[in-house]
């Protein structure tokens, strides 16, 4: 496994760059307008993303992540491959944009929320088509690209950030800069795609688009109620509570999306060599699914515990002392979630891979259908906390589900020592850090430590240990 975990080793490491300089343009624009605008303002603009995040999943369909595999598995092919998936990915995109631009009216928003949804409307196509090029690249292999245009895109957007930000500009000028920079960012991939297509004039071809459907439909509505299973409670939240009631929430959600960032890098890194692997080498699938999944649990148990015991002096931190309180049971609430989230990512993929597809988007549309089902008891008479407790325990529930439905094909051992001791040591050491109140500046340190150093001599077994101290080096 060794070549295997190198190529895993040097995505990880590009893909690290991609998601992290994008996570940190993203956030940092978030997070100041929090700050600086209150939770009302912030609440209308993270209401215009939220959706443009919503009908990026219209426009994408699963497309992306249909490519990425169907070209890791048939390289010869790629161009061809790209340029028909290139014309339904313009049909989805149009439809999506024009869903977008008229469903602000549709629903009667706020006039500063109407004009960042259309102002974000242009984002969200300049976002998608990236995204599809980035598939593209992760299905070679080949997630420099991926890593050097997200440096060229987010390294522009935060020089202009920063000049907006001392001219206190309108967050119109911020949200204008926002989608030059994607405009930008598709023009540069655009020119590093040329290594791997043809051309890029699109393919209309009635006959692939029919045997192809199957799996479009699979992908695209797994990608849909994959994603709304994740976004639904902030709109839910905008139309049940308000404004205030988003921007407390989407204060804490911001910051969860960055604990989850090394999640979405591994999978990115993982995803096309998994996927050649369980065609050509099934051995290989299996080990390195095993390592994946206790490396993603023992990534996931570091951060949990950070967010449980130091909600309060994160949020502080991040956002000013006592300006959002109201965020600090909700907090607490996600550093649960984040463990689960990054306990089941593994059998996720593994379905994937496995070319169990169907059997994940079965799963994600129940999960969703559940989750919208419990908010909609919980956010009226809990709000944020109603809607925080309840995508933890539907994150519970999907991920059983995950692990039964992979079982036939990977029996992931859940129940052996090498997982359960770190988990009892990480709740342990949480409780003892809460219980005696150490300080932040310690504690973070001791955590990541102890979880690193139980997960390495109890987790691990010899020949992973080797990998990871080869790695490292």
């Amino acid at each position: 496994m060794s070549s295997s975990f190198q190529i895993v080793r040097r995505n990880s490491g590009y893909s690290l760059v991609s998601s992290g300089m994008r996570l940190i343009t993203n956030s940092l624009l978030l997070i100041l307008i929090a700050r600086f605008y209150g939770a009302e303002s912030f609440g209308q603009f993270a209401t215009a993303h939220a959706l443009s995040t919503i009908f990026v999943l219209v426009a994408d369909f699963g497309i992306d992540l249909l490519l990425a595999t169907q070209v890791a598995r048939n390289r010869a092919d790629a161009s061809a491959i790209f340029q028909h998936m290139l014309a339904i990915k313009i049909v989805f995109s149009t439809f999506a944009f024009v869903l977008m631009c008229l469903f602000p009216i549709v629903r009667g928003a706020t006039a500063p929320v109407r004009y960042l949804t259309w102002m974000l409307a242009f984002y969200m196509v300049g976002f998608t088509l990236l995204n599809f090029l980035f598939s593209l690249f992760r299905g070679e292999e080949e997630l420099q690209h991926e890593a050097k245009t997200s440096i060229v895109m987010n390294l522009s957007l935060l020089a202009v950030l920063v000049v907006l930000g001392v001219l206190h500009a309108s967050i119109y000028l911020i949200a204008a800069a926002f989608v030059a920079s994607r405009l930008l960012g598709l023009s540069t991939a655009l020119l590093r795609s040329r290594d791997f297509v043809d051309s890029f004039r699109p393919k209309w071809d009635y006959g692939w688009f029919r045997g192809i459907g199957p799996d479009v439909r699979a992908f695209g509505l797994f990608v849909l109620f994959g994603n709304l299973f994740f976004t639904q409670d902030t709109i839910l939240l905008a139309w049940w509570k308000g404004d205030h009631e988003v921007g407390i929430y989407q204060a804490v959600f911001r910051l969860i999306v960055v604990s989850l960032v090394l999640a979405d890098i591994l999978v990115g890194a993982l995803l096309p060599t998994l996927t050649r692997f369980h065609g050509e080498k099934r051995e290989e699938w299996t080990r390195l699914g095993t390592f994946a999944n206790k490396t993603m649990l023992f990534c996931g148990l570091v951060l949990g515990v950070i967010l449980v015991v130091y909600a309060q002096p994160i949020i502080n931190l991040v956002y000013g002392r006592d300006n959002f309180a109201e965020a600090i049971p909700i907090m607490r609430i996600f550093g649960i979630t984040v463990v689960v989230r990054y306990a089941v990512e593994t059998p996720a993929l593994l379905l994937t891979t496995a070319r169990l597809q169907k059997a994940r988007t079965a799963l994600v549309m129940g999960g969703t259908i559940l989750n919208f089902v419990l908010n909609f008891f919980a956010i009226p008479k809990f709000g944020g906390v109603g809607a925080a407790v309840v995508s933890c325990l539907t994150n519970m529930v999907l991920g059983a589900g995950y692990v039964i439905a992979i079982h036939p094909s990977f029996n992931l051992n859940g129940m052996r020592l090498n997982y359960i001791l770190p988990v009892l040591l990480s709740v342990l050491l949480g409780a003892g850090l809460f219980f005696f109140d150490v300080p932040m500046i310690f504690g973070v340190p001791l955590v990541v430590c102890a979880i690193a150093a139980a997960s390495y001599f109890l987790g691990y077994d010899s020949t992973e240990r080797h990998l990871l101290v080869k790695g490292i080096r």
